[in-house]
Order: C-alpha cells, then sequence, then structure tokens
C-alpha cells in the first residue's frame, strides 16, 4: 500500500508544481521538497521526472480508456454516454494533458494516446466487419490521429464543447462507413 500513496503523492506534487513553475524549470530536488519525501525515497521509486511522467501518461490514458468503473467498460464510440464521460474527463484533466504535451513532459504521451484511439477505433471498424484488414488499419490511423489532434487544439483553445464535438463527429464518421461500404 505504501508504494501506491508514495507514487500518488510524487504524481500529484509534480502536477502541483506545475501549476506554479514552469515545467521546465522543476527539478527532482524541488519535487522531492514540495513532496516533502527523501531524495532516497523518490529514488526508490522514479530514476528522473521523465518517469513520473510517463507514469502519469499511463494513469491519463488507462483512466480515458476505461470510464465506467463498475462494471469495468472499455470506451467505445458506440454509446453516446461515453462520449460525453470522456470529453467530461479531458476537460478535468486538461492541464495534465497540456503538461504531458511539453516538451519536459512524456515525449511519448502524443503517440500513445494515438496508438490508444487507433486501437478503440479499429476495434469499432473490426466488430463492424467492414472493409479489409489493411484498409481498417489505415482509416483508424488517420482517423485516430485526427482525433486527437483535433481535442488538443480544443484543449488548449480552452475549447470544451469542441471536444465532444469532435468526439461526436468521429462517432458520426465510423457510423457513416458501416452505412456506407
Amino acid at each position: 500500500m505504501e508504494l501506491l500513496s508514495t507514487t500518488h503523492k510524487i504524481k500529484q506534487s509534480l502536477i502541483l508544481l506545475c501549476k506554479t513553475a514552469p515545467i521546465e524549470k522543476i527539478t527532482v530536488k524541488q519535487l522531492i521538497e514540495f513532496t516533502g519525501i527523501s531524495r532516497a525515497t523518490f529514488y526508490n521509486y522514479y530514476t528522473n521526472l521523465t518517469e513520473v511522467w510517463q507514469q502519469i501518461t499511463n494513469d491519463v490514458l488507462f483512466e480515458m480508456s476505461t470510464l465506467k468503473k463498475e462494471p469495468l467498460v472499455m470506451f467505445s464510440f458506440s454509446d453516446l454516454q461515453l462520449l460525453e464521460q470522456l470529453a467530461q474527463y479531458i476537460k478535468r484533466r486538461q492541464f495534465v494533458i497540456q503538461m504531458l504535451l511539453n516538451k519536459n513532459g512524456d515525449p511519448e504521451f502524443l503517440e500513445k494516446w494515438e496508438q490508444q484511439m487507433k486501437r478503440i477505433i479499429l476495434r469499432y471498424l473490426n466488430d463492424k466487419n467492414i472493409y479489409e484488414k489493411k484498409r481498417r488499419d489505415e482509416m483508424s490511423e488517420f482517423l485516430a490521429v485526427a482525433t486527437v489532434h483535433k481535442i488538443i487544439k480544443a484543449i488548449f483553445e480552452e475549447n470544451s464543447e469542441h471536444i465532444l464535438s469532435t468526439l461526436i463527429s468521429t462517432k458520426d464518421i465510423l457510423s457513416s462507413f458501416s452505412t456506407h461500404r
């Protein structure tokens, strides 16, 4: 249990610290002082700040993919309620997403988010059994990248309504694929 609470405290402290200082100026020393832990404790769990950001990335992407906790439901574009929940989640976590996208955040966050979105879209296309496999792969990658980038644009423009409209547009595009073979 100590592992979870210590790592959670470190991650939350890094996020809070980013609200008071530019991300590129934050050091491990500042983080451990802010968190109230020793340097040895920090290094028991992480080797550097990048690893903390990577763990935050994993947390955010997992939370995006499993919005309903009881029962555990994987995200799908076929459920409008899940789209609304995802839009609300992204809105609540937009500061963290911006930090992850920062050059001093997790350099792999964008690619991981696009890949996750591609898997979700591909699962939808595979379930509908439309188009041949290669075309489904290409379509899911194209649509995933476009969806993620439109959401990021909405985050940085602080236009939370556009987050949901982007998700709904993606849903509509996917629906049109199954009706226009």
